[in-house]
């Protein structure tokens, strides 16, 4: 079994030991307060899976993503599915590194039913907006998805979605969301992290270059330097 493969198998509570914590990045985070709000708020950042992630959490991510991107997708080639979107999200293998306000402990593994998404039925529910009750029950205002898998044949960490709300943009949650999510793709020694961004995205295609990503032939690549960790 490769290390794709091997990654892909762990429950969450493994992998989040393997590949996340004792992270050399901080999961938590400090916003400063400003002239409209004194006191600095913290956000806890936490693992989770499409097998796990509260209902209401992943509805929170669609809406965050048909928030700040469905324009663009839109008006691009590829073109707005509300299906594919909910069929990507809730992919077996899909992994979320969620930023919510306030404190909050790591996920556990739970038994199907109990919560987790995953499969059609669970996309269907995604899409459907009586089930979204988010915007009362969900404290997450920024994340990430990534998927371990291979492009051309190479092990890569891929970059699915990064979505940060508006009012939490430029205080350094999108840098740190990626520098853990190649952190986790150094751990599990893959070679290298990819994504695709919006070309009409200047703010984004701007971001990926000063992280070091290169343009290849339809996405943005990096090349990630894997950690030892025999021993440890």
């Amino acid at each position: 079994m490769g290390i794709v493969e091997s990654a892909n198998a762990l429950l969450l509570t493994d992998f989040q030991s393997a590949h996340l914590s004792p992270a050399p990045i901080p999961l938590t985070f400090t916003v400063p307060g400003n002239q409209d709000e004194e006191a600095e708020e913290e956000y806890t950042i936490t693992l989770s899976s499409a097998g796990t992630i509260p209902t209401n959490d992943l509805h929170a991510c669609y809406a965050l993503i048909k928030a700040t991107s469905k324009h663009a997708y839109k008006n691009s080639e590829v073109g707005w599915s509300s299906v594919k979107k909910a069929q990507e999200m809730t992919h077996k293998d899909m992994r979320y590194l969620l930023v919510k306000r306030g404190r909050h402990e790591q996920e556990q593994e739970r038994g199907p039913g109990d919560g987790g998404l995953g499969g059609a039925a669970s996309a269907a529910e995604l899409m459907d907006p009586t089930k979204d009750t988010s915007s009362e029950t969900s404290d997450v205002v920024a994340f990430l998805s990534f998927i371990l898998t291979y492009e051309d044949g190479c092990e890569v960490i891929y970059c699915y979605e990064l979505h940060v709300r508006p009012a939490l943009r430029r205080c350094g949650l999108g840098r740190r969301l990626m520098d853990l999510m190649e952190n986790v793709g150094a751990k599990v020694g893959v070679e290298k992290a990819m994504l695709t961004v919006f070309r009409s995205n200047e703010d984004g295609v701007g971001f990926y270059r000063k992280r070091g990503y290169v343009f290849g032939f339809m996405e943005f690549v990096k090349r990630i330097v894997p950690v030892n960790i025999t021993g440890t």
